[in-house]
């Protein structure tokens, strides 16, 4: 059975280590908690090491130099949902980690990139906003004996940043960018159901049947390997992705 543990209003100055199953979240609500992670060596906000954690509705600050907002270390089976990392060197990475859920998330202002995968397999990542990152929005990368990451799911994400996704093109390229079923969502206010795919602020393409996802262009390759099908013409806030 898993604790859950519920954090009291304001600001904490931790770097706080998970080492069981657990679920961690606001008392209060999303936003009335914020961990200040400390600056040492080979530092995070937080770091998982144990299986079927959830990390949920906290806000995440640091400096470049802190490493990691949020470290999945070989941790499978998490749920890392509505979180806001801002200003570390990775905002959410996951490493030899599978089977996680990624989503509603915002990773904004890291040295590096917003959210990175490395050697980590059958993850969903979805409804996570990563702006104004230095290095990349998305990362999905092979570790040192050349392992890689496959899949995995990307969709409903929302990227803004000078390079959108870096991609290994060592990679084996066996990832999904875009949703494993249709979904309804509102677009223009007009109800559609599509498969969906990611907002790149960097897609030229154009939408010619007023769906909300981009017909031209296609497919939009993130950078190397995978693609991209169905990018969105906007990002999550002009695509509703309410089921009805």
């Amino acid at each position: 059975m898993s604790d859950i543990i519920a954090l009291d209003s304001g600001t904490h100055a931790e770097n706080i280590m998970i080492a069981r199953q657990m679920t961690l979240r606001p008392r209060q609500g999303a936003g009335t908690v914020t961990i200040e992670a400390l600056d040492t060596y080979d530092s995070y906000a937080f770091r998982i090491a144990a299986d079927n954690v959830t990390l949920e509705n906290l806000t995440l600050t640091g400096v470049t130099t802190v490493q990691y907002g949020i470290f999945l270390d070989g941790a499978d089976n998490c749920t890392i949902s509505g979180n806001v990392c801002s200003g570390f060197h990775s905002g959410i990475a996951l490493n030899d980690a599978d089977n996680n859920i990624v989503s509603g998330n915002t990773c904004t202002y890291a040295i590096s990139e917003g959210i990175s995968l490395v050697s980590s397999n059958g993850n969903t990542v979805s409804r996570n906003t990563c702006n104004s990152n230095s290095y990349s929005g998305l990362l999905v990368n092979i570790n040192d004996e050349d392992i890689g990451c496959n899949d995995n799911f990307f969709y409903l994400n929302n990227l803004t940043n000078s390079t959108n996704v870096y991609y290994d093109e060592r990679n084996d390229y066996s990832n999904t960018w875009n949703s494993p079923s249709e979904l309804s969502y509102v677009y223009d206010g007009h109800l559609y159901t599509h498969l969906v795919g990611n907002y790149y602020s960097d897609y030229s393409g154009s939408d010619t049947d007023g769906d909300g996802i981009g017909d031209t262009d296609l497919p939009y390759v993130p950078n190397h390997g995978d693609e991209d099908k169905y990018p969105l013409m906007g990002g999550i806030s002009t695509c509703d992705t309410r089921s009805w």
